[in-house]
């Protein structure tokens, strides 16, 4: 697909609400993107000094209220679509609980679910959209995912760190010059370690930064600044 003009909402079979608006423009971004122009994008800057070198696009994770089966369909109609995941997501399910912990009090009041579709970049790579779908019977909870979608609490732009690269120096170099830190934690099923960190230039961007390996003592040190 050689594209001379922006991805359209009813492309995917969607309308025009805020929601759908955010999905297509990181649909557009997995398929279009790389490295260089994304990092720009989060950080607010051309001047990225030698993290090109160390970071390589991965995926973007969204909230969202849109049907999956929609998403999946739209996608398939672009003709881009690898592949889907679908996994229950404790770590926002329980992001959210803290923010909201009036609402979300009782133990089966939420659940959020991951849905991760495989997407043919233009170049050939495959990147992920990564889709959080909460669902909760409360009332009250209408209010909560326009708060949360307007926000982009949950909304991230993926990298992992290349080969040899140390997380340690990625860390201290976004610190020093881009970003601030916002937690993290270790999957010891995949054997990796991530980061969080929101642009100094846009709290709204937030980066996460996968590496290999487990190292609980840099996600300690990784916590948000009070």
């Amino acid at each position: 697909m050689d594209r001379t003009e922006h991805l359209r909402p009813e492309e995917l079979g969607f309308s025009i609400t805020a929601d759908e608006l955010a999905v297509t423009t990181a649909v557009e971004t997995l398929l279009t993107g790389d490295s260089v122009p994304v990092l720009e994008q989060c950080l607010g800057t051309a001047d990225l000094g030698d993290l090109p070198q160390m970071l390589q696009f991965d995926h973007i994770g969204i909230l969202s209220l849109i049907d999956p089966a929609q998403i999946e369909a739209g996608l398939s109609h672009l003709g881009r679509l690898s592949g889907v995941r679908r996994f229950p997501s404790v770590i926002v399910t329980a992001r959210l609980r803290e923010r909201y912990p009036d609402i979300f009090a009782a133990e089966d009041s939420l659940a959020v679910e991951i849905i991760k579709y495989g997407l043919v970049s233009d170049s050939g790579i495959i990147r992920e959209l990564e889709v959080f779908h909460p669902a909760s019977s409360l009332p009250a909870a209408t209010s909560v995912w326009d708060s949360e979608i307007s926000s982009g609490n949950e909304c991230h732009h993926a990298f992992r760190v290349t080969a040899d690269t140390p997380l340690a120096l990625v860390q201290s170099t976004l610190l020093q010059d881009f970003c601030t830190p916002d937690g993290g934690g270790v999957n010891r099923h995949e054997g990796t370690t991530t980061l969080y960190f929101r642009s100094s230039n846009n709290p709204l961007q937030r980066l996460e930064v996968i590496a290999a390996g487990i190292d609980e003592a840099i996600v300690t040190g990784n916590s948000p600044q009070l």
